[in-house]
């Protein structure tokens, strides 16, 4: 009787040979038997040319090639207005040092870099014309505009979608601002919200996907909006009961960030909380401020923000006018959580990351 073992090892043994034209089957030899050793014979002598027969040359080693340095890291923009007009300054975010640079071109340029809007006050301001021209993204020259939007109602906020077909933006018809797309191919102005109660602040994704707040309650006191996220005529409810004052996608889409008064908080798409720094916590110099613009850095380090600080009222009376308020630009490192105030020439107007 052949023992386990065995059946293993000539089962082994069978996979491994090679298959003749007529195989034999398989002996009984019990595979622990070792082969005896075959008779050798006599090695072959080595000749004298075998001997000094050259070695072949080894072949030269490639050189390894350097390591690719690491891309550089994305500087601040800050448009600043000071006594004698505006400046743009470039801010290393980490050393907080800047430099001068050109101006930004005026307009709103597309993502593809081939057309660029404009928003033109006409009529002594009665009337907002948005116009669109051609761009040659080497030298920033312009073709003829055209006009594309022409009302009586007062237009700001203009964002391009990122396919650079469509301009989204806000008209504001009497005290009731709502969120419009007009799209170039066909020049169609389409309505994106219709609701009783204001709307503002349309943000898209890289995706396309569109966010903005409508305002749901207004007293003397606060400001309660809603905030809704969504494909356009697909909008999903996202958050609700805060007060928004600045808006704007993460750099990568997955994320929006957005300011309270007192803090600014990042959340998913469908409004779930991802991390929030408040005011109190990181300085006390933000205490009642309003931060109105967000540019959140391309690799997810930093957020900047411009925040107006509160004017004075004589009386207390919070519906008097109040005096100018300060402009200041606040950076902010997100892990783990810094704040920086850097010294500018003037207040900040825009902020961006480039």
């Amino acid at each position: 009787m052949t023992s386990p073992l065995a059946a293993l090892a000539a089962a082994t043994l069978l996979v491994f040979t090679s298959p003749g034209a007529n195989p034999s089957p398989p002996t009984s030899v019990s595979p622990l038997a070792a082969e005896p050793p075959r008779p050798t014979g006599p090695s072959a002598p080595t000749t004298p040319a075998a001997q000094n027969a050259p070695t072949a040359p080894t072949a030269p080693t490639a050189p390894t090639a350097p390591p690719a340095p690491p891309a550089p890291a994305a500087s601040l923009i800050v448009d600043v207005r000071d006594g004698s007009g505006r400046v743009s300054l470039s801010l290393n975010p980490r050393s907080l040092s800047s430099t001068a640079v050109p101006s930004p071109e005026p307009g709103f340029i597309a993502p593809n870099g081939t057309l660029v809007a404009d928003l033109v006050r006409e009529e002594e301001g009665r009337i907002s014309v948005i116009t669109v021209a051609p761009r040659n993204p080497a030298d920033g020259a312009r073709g003829e505009a055209r006009r594309v939007v022409v009302t009586v109602d007062r237009v700001d906020d203009l964002h391009w979608t990122p396919d650079s077909a469509s301009l989204f933006y806000v008209r504001t018809r009497g005290d009731n601002p709502q969120v419009r797309r007009v799209i170039l191919a066909t020049q169609s102005d389409e309505e994106i919200t219709d609701a009783v109660a204001p709307c503002a602040m349309p943000r898209i994704a890289p995706d396309g996907t569109t966010a903005f707040v409508i305002l749901r309650d207004a007293r003397p006191e606060t400001l309660v909006h809603d905030m809704y996220v969504g494909s356009v005529g697909a909008l999903e409810h996202a958050v609700s009961m805060t007060t928004i004052t600045a808006l704007e996608w993460a750099a990568d889409g997955t994320h929006l960030l957005y300011a309270t008064p007192t803090a600014i908080v990042e959340c998913a798409r469908r409004g779930k909380l991802v991390r929030e720094w408040k005011f109190a916590e990181l300085d006390p110099r933000l205490a009642g401020h309003r931060v109105t613009a967000l540019a959140p850095s391309p690799d997810g380090t930093f957020l900047a923000a411009i925040a107006e600080a509160p004017g004075s009222a004589p009386t207390g009376e919070p519906r008097e006018p109040l005096e100018p308020r300060e402009r200041r630009l606040f950076l902010l490192t997100l892990d783990p959580p810094a704040i920086s105030t850097p010294t500018l020439p003037g207040e900040p107007v825009s902020v961006r990351w480039r």
